[in-house]
């Protein structure tokens, strides 16, 4: 199969014919996406299944974090633990938490420990657009894109936004940005923040982000780019998982003593040239860090808590990574990539708890983790096109580091436009790749460090077409993900350690309709179905809903005022902890039951272009207004009737 994969590379870069000699460059047009690529193509050509988020889309629902904005598209799920939750995750396609890679501005922020980020954590200040590219990208990107890749991309906006809100249960959000310009230096400015004493079953919370960036040109072909964004959060009434009564039943239990804290930093410093029409290229150093903490102090046992849990827990961990990348335009609009990353990932851990629930034993401190690894990786990627028509895109990297020794990573896709109906099919197939974290290799109970990396195939084909003047729009795609090597606890409980222990199979189909009913009336309509399995045990993955609609409708009966109403019908999932005791008092089941929620959002301007104000909304967002009880992760109920009200301005 990798002869099949380096023969259609070979055939991307010789390929070429005389009557494209005289081509011009393809415009791009918006929308452009650069993620699916690292090159900004119009997202007509692009050979993958892609949903854009933009800043206006953010704008009309009122999202306040990242896992917010994600919910309305297709092909995705979210979980979260009830109420404000900074540990939402994202499932793109079946995959896993820590088999989706999440970027700022393509710096990859899955922190190195875990793998998994807090999206919930992340707020949405100065963003321009949310890329969502769903499939395997590991021959471009390396560990964790099995499932897909989501990209935050920051903007540079001049002038001065701000807006002002608060609501139910003591919550507030607040946020400003300024851009501007000095001569030739672009700089953007922004700062958020969101608090709130809890919803039901979720204790108080807060988070800052603060984000800057500058672009400073350098000569007419060349610019250096700086950029920084800090993001912190604090969760108060944290949910400890788990503790045991008399009976010896495991239950979750809200802890008022508890709390945990994280603290991420991203940096990096890009220098982009572009020394002729037929070459580009960008060197960039970047790093991240972030710092977790939990602390929960001892409780005196009582009759209901005889078991109370104490821990300490420090875990810093960081990536720092070089990398460089070039494109060279050839023959018409072709491009031919490549690039090279070298990657520096560390971590230091600390705990302290009573990790005998049973009292049976002392308190213990667990040894220290000091570990460390390095990793390098080239990948070449060949975009080859005719016209608009035909689409061929082949590429593969090549990794290696500590869990992933020597990997060579291929991928083919391709995309078919026929312009007289208005018709695109696509389809794709490549591997994928996630390498072991540093906590599953060096946990220091569980850590292995034999263990192999979680491999995948993945295949996808797809549809899109337009009717009614490009007024309506359909997209359909099915695919199909195996994976092996699958890292887990050892099922022999006499062996506490992390081990590649199974294969899995994941099948499922995806749809959007987009649909302009009138200038002033536009619907969305999106659909996913997943069919899972686990091959060793033949029960379904955890918590992947069977099937998922999505719904939205964006409605300006008069200018000055917009309306949005979204909603999500889930199906059920299984719930493999149907041992444990919830939040309420009783045993979980199974299953996860299917659940519906229905949003609204408002805005009304009530001032356009005042010298003082600016462009002025009064802002209104109604969360689940028919108040639906409902989880989303087994034993953490999510929240009840909410609403925001505010202010935003723009000038």
């Amino acid at each position: 199969m990798c002869k099949l994969y380096l023969l259609s590379l070979v055939i991307c870069l010789c390929l070429s014919a005389p009557s494209l000699a005289e081509e011009k460059h393809f415009v791009a047009l918006e929308p452009v996406v650069i993620t699916a690529s690292r090159i900004e193509e119009p997202l007509s050509e692009v050979p993958a299944s892609i949903d854009i988020i933009t800043s206006r889309d953010i704008e009309v629902k009122q999202d306040l974090t990242f896992d917010e904005a994600l919910r309305g598209g297709s092909g995705l799920n979210i979980n979260t633990f009830g109420g404000a939750d900074p540990w939402s995750g994202v499932y793109l396609r079946g995959a896993d938490h820590n088999q989706s890679l999440i970027m700022i501005d393509g710096i990859k922020i899955n922190p190195p420990y875990s793998q998994n980020p807090a999206i919930g954590g992340l707020l949405l200040n100065n963003v321009d657009r949310i890329e969502v590219i769903k499939g395997s990208y590991s021959a471009l990107y390396g560990s964790e894109a099995i499932g897909g890749v989501v990209n935050i991309i920051t903007q540079e906006r001049p002038g001065l936004t701000y807006d002002l809100t608060g609501g139910t249960h003591t919550t507030y959000h607040d946020r400003v940005s300024y851009g501007g310009r000095y001569n030739e230096t672009a700089y953007t400015l922004g700062y958020e923040r969101l608090s709130t004493e809890g919803f039901r079953f979720s204790g108080p919370y807060w988070n800052n982000s603060l984000q800057g960036k500058i672009s400073l040109p350098l000569t007419p072909n060349s610019f250096l780019q700086l950029s920084t964004y800090y993001w912190d959060w604090k969760k108060y009434d944290h949910t400890v998982c788990c503790e045991v009564d008399t009976s010896f039943n495991i239950f979750f239990v809200l802890d008022k003593d508890s709390n945990v804290r994280e603290k991420n930093w991203l940096n990096s410093i890009q220098l982009s040239q572009y020394p002729s029409d037929q070459w580009d290229y960008s060197i960039r150093l970047s790093s991240y860090n972030t710092d977790l903490h939990s602390e929960n102090s001892l409780d005196p046992a009582t009759p209901g808590r005889p078991f109370p849990l104490e821990i300490d827990s420090d875990i810093q961990s960081d990536r720092d990574v070089f990398e460089m990348h070039h494109n060279f335009h050839y023959r018409g609009s072709n491009i031919a990539s490549m690039g090279f990353q070298y990657t520096g990932e560390r971590v230091r851990k600390k705990e302290f708890g009573n990790l005998d629930s049973l009292g049976t034993g002392p308190s213990l401190e667990q040894p220290a983790v000091n570990g460390k690894r390095i990793s390098k990786a080239i990948y070449l990627q060949n975009l080859f096109k005719i016209k608009e028509e035909v689409s061929l895109t082949a590429g593969a990297r090549f990794e290696n580091g500590p869990g992933f020794e020597s990997k060579l990573i291929p991928k083919v896709s391709a995309l078919y436009h026929f312009p007289s109906s208005h018709t695109t099919m696509n389809a794709s197939y490549g591997l994928g790749i996630r390498a072991p974290s540093l906590e599953e290799l060096y946990h220091p109970v569980g850590g292995n460090p034999d263990l192999e990396p979680e491999k995948s195939v993945s295949l996808e084909a797809g549809i899109k077409q337009s009717f009614l003047d490009e007024r309506v729009g359909l997209e359909v795609a099915g695919f199909k993900l195996r994976l092996k090597n699958l890292i887990d606890w050892s099922s022999d409980p006499s062996v506490i350690t992390y081990v590649n222990i199974g294969r899995a199979e994941i099948t499922g189909a995806e749809a959007a309709l987009r649909w302009a009913i009138t200038e002033t009336l536009h619907s969305r309509i999106g659909y996913t179905r997943l069919n899972t399995e686990k091959k060793d045990t033949g029960e379904d993955l955890a918590f992947r809903p069977d099937y998922r609609w999505t719904l939205e409708a964006i409605y300006q009966p008069v200018r000055r005022l917009t309306l949005d109403l979204n909603a999500e019908f889930t199906g059920n999932s299984f719930n493999p902890h149907d041992f444990l005791i919830g939040l309420d008092g009783n045993t979980l089941s199974d299953t996860v039951a299917s659940h519906r929620v229905v949003n609204m959002a408002a805005a009304y301007r009530v001032a356009d272009g005042d010298p003082l104000l600016g462009a002025l909304d009064f802002t209104l967002k109604l969360n689940n207004i028919f108040d639906a009880e409902y989880t989303e992760i087994p034993g953490f109920p999510s929240y009840g009737f909410t609403f925001l009200a505010g202010i935003r301005a723009v000038r």
